[in-house]
């Protein structure tokens, strides 16, 4: 639906300006600030017009389609909790573990909690967001270059653009100032631009909306909690990373999948979606050179940021899927059982391979894409 041109300067608004504390960083423009009943908007000084214009249309920025809130889940956290012990042992299972470790299960009950913070959160997000920050794409750029820090929004390590991040706790979402940036690709100007800039703005909200904890949290929870258990019982070597992050994806997927059926664990985790998001990387993908997040830390860098990173994670996960369906399910808990004959603090993939070897007659690396 196209969005309608607010009307600018409405008197009953009360608009007031006001400057900001922080005075100008040298060469750049004074930030302002716009106040309209409850809401702020901070700009650069030039941008008058077009913050009025978006603090006259900021109600068209919260209106949320009921059809937009995510349902109920088949799988909701209250079944988490209530079924701890059986969805533990679901996992053990597949792992080759004769119960849950107690650090398996502080994982386990740690990421429900983080889940249910994220909720509490979402729930209060209308309620505690009020402020806003335009800027304009080649001045924020500008200002991150030269050292300047600015709430939410870091320039990439890589130099490649910027991020954006609402906050991880609900507390500090009365100060946090959601982001409305005018790139370089936006040229319009006047009304069409404001209405450009509350639909950004909108679109925004509608994400952080719908972010709240739900089939893709879900998932989260058991692969988290897999990866840990392979990493303290199997494999804690530096060269671990893509074996446990797609068992970690195989074994979430699998335990929603013996529980509800295919089609269901497919809203979880689809490995066919995420291998078509990645498909012109596959070239590109060299899972054995993939470190550890504590190696890459290390280095101040993350590739969960990068889409190569994320493509790792489908490409690593398809692997452990082709194994399974070629040998059955049953392979991976054969296979620990095999590689956990070895102590885990001398294992390496290697160990992995050698295992495979042994009991399949075949090289695990030939399941991976790309050379080896």
């Amino acid at each position: 639906m196209k969005l309608r041109s607010p009307i600018l300067y409405p008197a009953a608004l009360a608009l007031i300006f006001c400057s900001l504390t922080h005075a100008a960083a040298p060469g750049f423009p004074v930030r302002k600030e716009l106040t309209v009943g409850k809401y702020q908007i901070a700009y650069s000084e030039g941008d008058e017009t077009l913050a009025q214009g978006i603090a006259a249309g900021v109600d068209r920025i919260f209106q949320i389609d009921p059809q937009d809130v995510p349902p109920e889940i088949e799988l909701p956290l209250t079944e988490l909790k209530q079924h701890r012990d059986g969805y533990l042992t679901a996992m053990c299972h597949y792992l080759h573990l004769a119960k849950p470790t107690p650090r398996m299960s502080k994982v386990y009950d740690s990421f429900i909690d983080l889940t249910e913070r994220q909720e509490t959160l979402v729930r209060n997000l209308q309620a505690t967001t009020t402020k806003f920050q335009l800027w304009r794409g080649p001045e924020l750029k500008a200002r991150l270059e030269a050292g300047e820090t600015i709430p939410g929004i870091t320039m990439r390590a890589d130099g490649s653009g910027i991020d954006s991040a609402s906050p991880q706790d609900a507390k500090d979402f009365s100060n946090w100032l959601i982001p409305i940036m005018v790139s370089s690709r936006d040229t319009e100007t006047g009304p069409a631009l404001t209405d450009k800039m509350i639909g950004y703005a909108h679109a925004y909200w509608k994400i952080l909306v719908q972010l709240r904890p739900g089939r893709v949290s879900i998932h989260t929870i058991f692969h988290e909690t897999v990866e840990n258990a392979l990493i303290e019982n199997y494999l804690p070597s530096q060269d671990r990373r893509w074996f446990c992050e797609g068992v970690a994806n195989y074994v979430g997927y699998k335990i929603i999948e013996d529980k509800f059926g295919p089609v269901i664990a497919r809203q979880y985790y689809d490995i066919d979606s995420q291998i078509a998001m990645y498909a012109d990387l596959r070239p590109r993908i060299r899972l054995e050179q993939w470190t550890s997040l504590e190696a890459q830390q290390k280095l101040n860098h993350d590739d969960r940021k990068t889409r190569q990173g994320m493509a790792n994670y489908a490409f690593a996960t398809e692997v452990i899927f082709k194994v399974a369906a070629k040998h059955g399910a049953d392979f991976l808990p054969r296979l620990l059982a095999e590689a956990g004959k070895t102590p885990a603090k001398k294992t390496s993939i290697k160990t992995i391979y050698r295992a495979f070897q042994k009991l399949y007659g075949e090289d695990l690396r030939s399941y991976l894409p790309g050379p080896h």
